[in-house]
């Protein structure tokens, strides 16, 4: 079964990133529009081959972007309005609302379409025939879940592996920590660490699922990465690459969700907050970064990331000691009587209501 993407090739990240959060909210299709800011990030994408439709700011050359990739259809991000001569791609007015850019590229392209419905009618809108897989599941359709709050790193770790336990019992589980204090962090010595994912992605895709399980720690009940060995393997690791690896581990292992323990880490990984259909805050004792992270999001122009954080309580799962093995670790969470509260919570916004309905648990 083939699963489709579609891309928005625009240097203006800030447009081009809350375009995308609205066509995946609105059409239902999680991570399938997908934000490339230069040709040479859309040319090394995974999954080119699998694009669709391309949305391509006017101000970029479209023959060289042809000449790297084909599409089915190309409609252009205009800064202005102008026809259209002879076969030129099809222009909508870039500065135009989400939604109006939206209804605009249905009406260009409802000729393609058996049924012509509207975004509330149908949860495919104008793709109701371009996209002729079968969207109740795909390998790709995980859910990425970031966790920060470098305040407490203990405590954030461990509700990240309790998020991690209770997931897995419903679908295959990915937790990459990027904490570079992890408690956990030392008893996966003999196990390679998310700066191995890099290094073996980029230089050889194929040859990482050959290199994974020298990677990938499965003791714990669900599949972990232990951490970089420094900010500088998450900086050199942009964004369109990072999401390109999660959508090749999902597709190739069957994840169902993807949680990144983000630590510390702020100014080299909130690009990778975009990649996210939510980042949970944890907080507790009244400290949190809430303000720090609104603060940096607007002075760095990614304002718009905002309505992706949400705040949750942090729940005292009492692990006093994440260095032990990691089946006792495990053994731990859930014996805690924290645990279930969680649980339900997990159950209740994550899983059954989706992550578009998370909101905050705090009381």
């Amino acid at each position: 079964m083939s699963t489709f993407f579609y891309g928005i090739l625009d240097s203006d990240s800030t447009y081009s990133i809350l375009f995308a959060n609205y066509l995946n909210n609105q059409t239902g299709l999680r991570n399938r529009f997908l934000v490339f800011t230069d040709i040479d990030s859309l040319s090394q994408f995974q999954f080119k081959d699998d694009l669709r439709i391309l949305f391509i700011s006017d101000d970029l050359d479209i023959d060289l972007v042809k000449e790297h990739i084909s599409v089915e259809r190309i409609i252009v991000l205009a800064d202005s309005h102008c026809d259209n001569p002879g076969n030129m791609p099809y222009r909508i007015l870039k500065y135009d609302s989400p939604e109006d850019i939206f209804y605009k590229a249905q009406k260009l392209l409802a000729g393609k379409c058996t049924t012509y419905l509207t975004a509330d009618e149908h949860p495919l809108s104008f793709f109701c025939d371009l996209v002729n897989d079968d969207i109740s599941y795909s390998p790709y359709d995980f859910k990425f879940i970031g966790m920060y709050n470098p305040y407490n790193l203990q405590l954030q770790t461990s509700y990240c592996l309790a998020t991690a336990t209770v997931l897995s019992e419903y679908k295959p589980v990915l937790f990459i920590d990027l904490a570079r204090f992890s408690p956990i962090k030392l008893q996966n010595e003999n196990h390679g660490a998310f700066s191995d994912l890099i290094f073996y992605f980029r230089s050889n895709k194929e040859s990482l699922a050959d290199k994974l399980p020298s990677i990938i720690c499965h003791d714990m009940g669900f599949d972990y990465i232990a951490p970089p060995g420094s900010a500088e393997d998450i900086s050199s690791f942009p964004k369109e690459i990072f999401s390109s690896c999660l959508h090749f581990l999902a597709g190739r292992f069957g994840y169902g969700y993807i949680i990144v323990n983000f630590g510390d880490y702020l100014n080299p990984l909130c690009d990778y907050f975009s990649c996210c259909h939510k980042i949970l805050v944890p907080v507790s004792d009244n400290l949190s970064p809430l303000t720090d992270i609104y603060n940096y999001l607007h002075l760095s122009g990614l304002s718009q990331l905002l309505t992706s954080i949400v705040e949750v309580s942090l729940i005292n799962l009492d692990v006093n000691r994440l260095s032990d093995n990691p089946d006792n670790i495990i053994k731990k969470i859930k014996s805690s009587p924290e645990y279930g509260k969680l649980s339900e919570f997990v159950v209740e916004n994550i899983i059954k209501g989706g992550l578009s309905d998370v909101r905050s648990n705090k009381k």
